[in-house]
């Protein structure tokens, strides 16, 4: 049979603790494979062994709700990622009503500055759909993020921009099939440190520390202090006086605060204590 006239599905019979079941498997035509199955509930059983009750079922009840979450595999990614990161989207309203929080804007903000950064430019994502989106599209994805300078720590957090909104979507019954389900984690490969980024040179450090005329003492202070540390924003804002021991002059970094969350641990594990002269 030529693929394009395949059957929408096809039953078959699967041995269960309930018996010989009818299921249901249905062909997705982007991917070209079938990529999900479904139990009809009826069982194999008689002389006919129900069949034309069970492909009854199936063509009545269960072929239109999967061709109902199709019409989402025919969305850009880009476009749908895009529309899941923003305040007050379907996939934002429904988790903080799962977790019982807001979730932060700027943990929103990085999602959607990793894509627009990290994703759109991608030849191979830019106008890809959803329902054509594959591991193979993933690896390639990687290894042209790697080459444009993407650190192993921003690919993994780019790689959770895309694969949240689709889990949400396959969680919630938007999409039948999650393309991402099976991408495992990028390990984390610390930075060289023969080829760190820009850093400051003597002579502006020095500026900075000379400040003394400044509008807001504790911005300033935050500035000094992360120059001299090199802690985080969230870092900065988790300091409580009882991180200082005046004794010992150790300044304990252990919280990262988020607006809308408060005080959270600190990101990949940088908890730990800095000597203060």
């Amino acid at each position: 049979m030529n693929i394009k006239e395949r059957a929408k599905y096809s039953l078959y019979k699967k041995q269960t603790k309930a018996g010989v079941i009818w299921y249901a498997r249905f062909w997705n035509d982007d991917l070209e494979r079938y990529t999900i199955a479904r139990s009809t509930g009826i069982e194999a059983a008689g002389k006919k062994e129900r069949r034309g009750e069970a492909d009854r079922y199936v063509r009545e009840k269960l072929l239109p709700e999967i061709e109902k979450k199709t019409e989402l595999t025919k969305q850009r990614l880009i476009d749908f990622l895009l529309e899941c990161w923003y305040p007050d989207s379907q996939m934002i309203i429904s988790k903080e009503l799962d977790l019982g929080r807001k979730i932060s804007r700027d943990y929103i903000t990085l999602n959607v500055r990793a894509i627009q950064k990290w994703v759109i430019p991608c030849a191979v994502l830019t106008r890809v759909t959803i329902g054509k989106l594959d591991k193979t599209k993933i690896d390639t994805w990687r290894i042209w993020a790697t080459k444009e300078g993407c650190g192993s720590r921003q690919l993994q957090t780019t790689l959770q921009a895309m694969k949240v909104p689709l889990a949400w979507a396959t969680e919630t019954e938007r999409l039948k099939y999650n393309p991402l389900a099976i991408v495992k984690k990028t390990k984390y490969t610390p930075p060289d440190p023969g080829k760190a980024g820009k850093t400051f040179t003597k002579k502006e450090i020095e500026a900075i520390y000379s400040i003394v005329d400044f509008p807001d003492p504790r911005a300033l202070f935050a500035i000094q202090l992360s120059l001299l540390v090199g802690m985080r924003r969230g870092e900065l804002r988790g300091l409580r006086w009882g991180d200082i021991n005046k004794e010992t002059r150790i300044l304990t970094i252990q919280n990262n605060y988020i607006d809308g969350e408060g005080d959270k641990p600190c990101k990949w594990r940088a908890e730990g204590d800095e000597p203060r002269s």
